[in-house]
Order: C-alpha cells, then sequence, then structure tokens
C-alpha cells in the first residue's frame, strides 16, 4: 500500500493500527466506506472495525452466506451497513457494487480493495484457467472497483484508495507462484495509480 500513513491522517482514524480514531465521532458517521472480499479475513475485520468507528459502510463478497451474516449482525449492533454480492473479476458487477453502495449511502471516502484468491500451482501445472481466475479476482477486479469509485471519491475529497496487497509481491515459496504473481502486479498497480492520481484536483491517495 502506498501514502498508508497519508490514508490514515485522512481517514481521520488508525484503522489498520489498531487504535481508536481522534476524529469526532460525528465526523466519523459522515464518511462512506466501501471493502471488497470482506465477508472474511483481513476484509471482514476491516469492515468490523470501520462500522466500530461509525462509519457508513458498504462491503461485497461472492460469499453471499457469510457476507449476509455479518451485515445482519453489524446492523443489529446499530451499524450502519449493507451487503451486496458481487464477483469483482466481472466489471459490471463490480461496478454495480460501487453504485449500489452510493445509492444506499451517498459519499465515498475510502475505498478497500481486498478481495483475492489462493491457488497453489506451479507454473508447469497452472492451466490457462486458473490464471484467468487469479488475476481477474485478485487483480483485474482492483482496477474496476478503482475505475468506479473514482468519480465518487473527487466529489468527497479528499478520498483514498488502498490496495490491500501481501509479503509475496516481493518473495515466494513456489507453490503459490500465481499468488505471488498477482501481489507483485497490485504493487505494480498501485504505484501507477498513484502516480496517475498525483497531484490531480480530486486529492486521491493510492
Amino acid at each position: 500500500m502506498i501514502a498508508i500513513g497519508k490514508f490514515l491522517r485522512q481517514a481521520g482514524s488508525s484503522h489498520m493500527l489498531g487504535r481508536t480514531s481522534s476524529a469526532p465521532r460525528s465526523r466519523r458517521r459522515e464518511r462512506g466506506h466501501r471493502v471488497t472480499g470482506g465477508a472474511s479475513g483481513i476484509g471482514e475485520a476491516t469492515v468490523r472495525r470501520f462500522v466500530r468507528e461509525g462509519a457508513k459502510v458498504a462491503f461485497a463478497d461472492r460469499d453471499a452466506e457469510r457476507g449476509k451474516r455479518v451485515a445482519a449482525e453489524l446492523a443489529a449492533s446499530g451499524g450502519e451497513v449493507v451487503f451486496v454480492e458481487a464477483h469483482m473479476e466481472r466489471e459490471a458487477e463490480a461496478a454495480a457494487f460501487v453504485r449500489q453502495a452510493a445509492q444506499r449511502f451517498g459519499r465515498l471516502d475510502i475505498l478497500v480493495n481486498n478481495a483475492g484468491v489462493r491457488l497453489y500451482h506451479t507454473v508447469e501445472d497452472a492451466s490457462a484457467e486458473s490464471w484467468d481466475e487469479i488475476l481477474g479476482v485478485n487483480l483485474k477486479g482492483y482496477a474496476f472497483c478503482a475505475k468506479a469509485a473514482i468519480p465518487l471519491l473527487r466529489q468527497a475529497a479528499p478520498g483514498s484508495i488502498v490496495n490491500v496487497a501481501s509479503v509475496r509481491s516481493v518473495t515466494s515459496i513456489g507453490k503459490t507462484t500465481q499468488y505471488d504473481t498477482t501481489k507483485a502486479a497490485v504493487a505494480g498497480l498501485t504505484r501507477g495509480m498513484a502516480g496517475a492520481l498525483l497531484g490531480n484536483t480530486g486529492h486521491i491517495a493510492v
């Protein structure tokens, strides 16, 4: 993630650091956050923290059963949250997720691209279909969501995009070649997005 410190300052909280935000709670309640892959793991933890901080959160996942369960639990505790079943590798569904969330909550301040799959193949035994799947979810999905979100982030400037990568972007253990490749590509995508958006009038940190 590039400019993560700037992201935390703009977000007015320390979600990723496990600390409580110093920003006024009323101000945080005005914010709209989107998280992909939010039904489990890092994504779910991010959704829960954002809701606990008082933000309005929309999250997407292809696991509809778990996503609905997480959303229902958070809503029952008073959180403003909506779940959208979506496959991020499909551009139309990624864009629809961002659009539906905007219709529900209006503004968008932070997009967290987190959706991902892990496949265990070497270059020798990986199929074309497995490459299509992992590149679609782990890389193209990030680009599709960012493309749909940037106009909304400009409206609510300053806005932030967080692309979740991995230590596997710079190291590898062999059997995770495909996953490692996608995470290295996410780092490249993030640098490219940051360079393209640097200094533009939208004030979007990546």
